[in-house]
């Protein structure tokens, strides 16, 4: 909406885009061509066990006439569970999914040293003297996401069907090393 549609802005951001995020524009390519036109939902698996339904909604519109008011029309507009030709929201809600699956994570890990986090979204709070613990858990679970196949794990399970998912490459190592991943 910011760049319009098929405007030199909008193609010049892409074109950004491909360059400095190749793999995470791979990835939401990919995605989008898990989209279904058939399907009313999507199903995964995070690596805490949480299952991930998400539904595909559209809207339709319905008129109605009310004989009594001399055959007065009105539209209802009514969001309902059914298949769409196109979606966007896949990538989307994947990404978000593995977000909350860092939230329950990072809280999941404090619980094990007694240490309380409260969370906003992605947003992280705990007692100060605990910070550094939070400060390095975040960066150690972001660095154990970098190693992990989960890419590849939701991938195949959306799909139904083995998805290959080739990273780009390894940058666990430089996450361990960061040094504020949190801001």
């Amino acid at each position: 909406q910011l760049f319009g549609e098929d405007t030199p802005e909008l193609f010049a951001f892409y074109q950004i885009m491909e360059k400095e995020a190749t793999g995470a524009m791979q990835l939401m390519r990919g995605i989008q061509n898990l989209w279904d036109p058939s399907a009313t939902q999507y199903a995964w698996t995070l690596p805490d066990g949480h299952k991930v339904v998400m539904n595909v909604f559209d809207t339709i519109d319905k008129k109605i006439e009310v004989d009594e008011m001399d055959h007065a029309t009105f539209t209802h507009r009514a969001t309902v569970i059914m298949p769409k030709d196109k979606g966007l929201s896949l990538s989307a809600n994947l990404v978000h999914s593995i977000d909350a699956w860092i939230v329950r994570e990072m809280v999941r890990r404090g619980a094990r040293k007694d240490i309380q986090i409260a969370t906003i979204h992605d947003a992280f709070y705990a007692h100060p003297n605990d910070m550094q613990f939070v400060r390095e858990t975040y960066r150690d679970i972001l660095a154990e996401l970098a190693e992990s196949n989960l890419g590849q794990s939701i991938l195949t399970e959306v799909a139904g069907q083995y998805v290959p998912f080739v990273k780009l490459g390894n940058i666990s190592n430089l996450i361990r090393k960061s040094e504020y991943a949190l801001s």
